[in-house]
């Protein structure tokens, strides 16, 4: 069985100045349960980043309408005075051999494209049980078995600090993803260094 693991930025978020201070998922949802920074906010700037490094390659479905909703309702709660958890508002980036509901579940093979689960993975429903609010899900080596993230089908992704090089292993979307500042943090699988690889070829930290 695979060992899920979560990708973590290493140093500094650098995005704008409205949370440019940031520098974990933790601290993230700190500022936005403070009222410092929205959740809508947050999610919007990244989604404009994501579209704007699209040649990276590292999304697969990438739903605004999903995450901008769900970044309303966790700002909404702040204002509610609802109980919110550790991780309330922060968006995650998921690998995309992981079911998330509403979001296609490919495993990056052309044979799952349309492949629409019934619900969340129970990793995905503990994440959303802390408050956080999925994004989008990344790309992935086909069927996770493979050292560069470079997909037949689909393509490559590319390292965000040389777009001649490669990601690295199974993870490398949410590697890449989260080192170009596409996203906060992000979820991926490891069972032969398919984060740990990919953590170390784009600066990460992976654990």
């Amino acid at each position: 069985m695979k060992k899920l693991m979560v990708f973590l930025v290493f140093g500094a978020m650098c995005l704008s100045p409205m949370h440019a201070a940031s520098q974990s998922a933790t601290e993230t949802a700190e500022r936005i349960k403070a009222g410092k920074i929205t959740s809508e906010a947050l999610v919007r700037e990244l989604l404009g980043r994501a579209k704007k490094n699209s040649d990276l390659n590292t999304f697969i479905s990438l739903d605004e309408a999903i995450a901008i909703a769900d970044a309303k309702k966790a700002d909404q709660d702040v204002k509610s005075g609802k109980k919110l958890g550790k991780l309330h508002g922060v968006p995650f980036v998921i690998k995309d051999n992981i079911d998330v509901k509403g979001f296609v579940t490919t495993a990056r093979t052309p044979v799952l494209v349309k492949h629409y689960p019934n619900g969340d993975a129970k990793i995905v429903a503990k994440l959303r049980s802390k408050g956080a609010v999925i994004m989008d899900k990344t790309n992935l080596h086909e069927l996770a078995f493979g050292v560069t993230s470079n997909n037949g089908y689909f393509g490559a992704v590319k390292n965000p600090y040389n777009k001649e090089n490669f990601a690295g292993e199974s993870s490398g979307g949410t590697a890449a993803a989260v080192a170009a500042r596409l996203a906060v943090i992000g979820l991926g699988t490891d069972t032969g260094g398919s984060i740990r690889i990919p953590a170390s070829l784009n600066g990460l930290y992976g654990c």
